[in-house]
């Protein structure tokens, strides 16, 4: 859903495209392409730690993903990585995390405001052996309603926490 002004007039309706919905979507691309170009930083982040876990690599890079869309945009958003196996969940929560499970999804969001916020959620899964599939969660304000390019956003981050915690397994493998 973006987010659009419409006018009708002798029948005609014209939708417009808010130019703050365009800031949005191109900065968070400008963000994503970002996080690929510090990766090196990220690794390096990690590779002074004896442990690391893909938890640990994907609260971080949430963690800057959140700071960069708050600041940029001045919308407020909070987030949470829980395992999914001891996961406590708000009723909400439960039956997004139903619907995504259900439909074979990854990443889904709802945009009833609950409260006063919007919540996007996401199933995280890594090939590297003994970690736990998690969920991250992100709650927005309930100025921004998310839509279909949030879900490819959060899907980067996830793809992109996957490989990083390859990375560093392999060079901590290799050490």
């Amino acid at each position: 859903m973006t987010y659009t002004r419409r006018m009708k007039a002798f029948n005609v309706e014209v939708e417009f495209e808010t130019m703050e919905y365009n800031e949005i979507t191109v900065g968070q691309a400008h963000y994503l392409s970002s996080i690929l170009k510090n990766h090196d930083k990220l690794i390096g982040h990690f590779i002074k730690q004896e442990e690391v876990s893909y938890q640990d690599v994907l609260n971080v890079i949430c963690f800057h993903y959140r700071q960069y869309f708050t600041e940029s945009f001045d919308r407020n958003l909070v987030f949470k990585v829980r395992r999914l196996k001891n996961m406590s969940a708000t009723r909400t929560e439960r039956l997004l995390l139903r619907f995504i499970e259900n439909n074979n999804m990854d990443v889904g969001f709802q945009n009833r405001l609950i409260g006063n916020r919007t919540i996007l959620m996401g199933k995280a899964t890594t090939i590297v052996p003994g970690e736990e599939e998690l969920i991250v969660t992100f709650y927005s304000d309930g100025a921004y309603e998310f839509d279909e390019y949030d879900v490819e956003a959060v899907r980067v981050l996830l793809t992109y926490s996957d490989i990083a915690l390859q990375h560093l397994t392999f060079i901590k493998y290799y050490e």
